[in-house]
């Protein structure tokens, strides 16, 4: 791999999340410039230059800052992100699909990029997801007030074509509160359905392991 066994890469100021798909293209997402960066590899530790014509790809979704934290390699080849983006003072939930070659895949809400919030004046943020067997894409992260010092898990479920799924929780969308910064960081689906998200719980004095299991329909 790359001569060595580790390989670096324009990916200021870091790698966020790496998928890979079954012919061994690795897929790294990062932030740098307040704009989501893509990068693939091949399986040698080289830039696959089939991805965008040199490997990389920077996308700005608008407004202040952009970033990826969870990516996903579909069976097709496709590649989900998800991550965040901030626009005069909100920080709403940011998620992009490409095709393989690098291009944004426009039958994903029309662009490849859809946005969408937790409540007005909130900061959200997708730190992992999931892809169903049915295509539909689970969330998972954070919500949190202009402040930051009350957030809650976040869990979104997206249809295959970039609209949020309203057969999850009646609008796509639901929220745990463990009491205190609770911050979801990680999501996985279980053979019967339901969505299991892991993070942390967090008081003034203390730090918590965090755990929720919810059923398919969000409940």
């Amino acid at each position: 791999y790359d001569g060595l066994g580790r390989l670096t890469g324009e990916t200021r100021p870091g790698a966020e999340n790496i998928s890979y798909d079954f012919n061994g293209l690795n897929v790294t997402v990062s932030d740098g410039e307040n704009r989501k960066r893509l990068l693939a590899y091949n399986a040698n530790g080289t830039l696959d230059t089939t991805f965008s014509g040199d490997g990389k790809v920077i996308t700005d979704f608008g407004g202040d800052a952009n970033q990826g934290r969870g990516i996903a390699v579909l069976s097709d080849g496709k590649i989900v992100v998800a991550g965040f983006m901030t626009n005069a003072g909100n920080r709403d939930v940011a998620v992009y699909r490409y095709n393989s070659n690098g291009a944004l895949d426009t039958t994903f809400s029309g662009d490849g990029k859809f946005s969408f919030g937790f409540g007005a004046g909130r900061h959200d943020v997708a730190a992992d997801l999931a892809i169903q067997s049915d295509g539909k894409i689970v969330l998972a992260g954070s919500t949190c007030d202009a402040s930051d010092t009350n957030c809650n898990f976040a869990v979104a479920r997206l249809n295959s074509n970039g609209i949020l799924d309203t057969t999850f929780s009646g609008d796509g969308k639901q929220t745990t509160d463990f009491g205190g910064v609770d911050n979801g960081f990680a999501v996985a689906l279980q053979s019967n359905g339901k969505i299991v998200v892991a993070g942390e719980n967090s008081t003034v004095s203390d730090g918590f392991f965090a755990v929720a299991r919810y059923n398919a329909n969000g409940s």
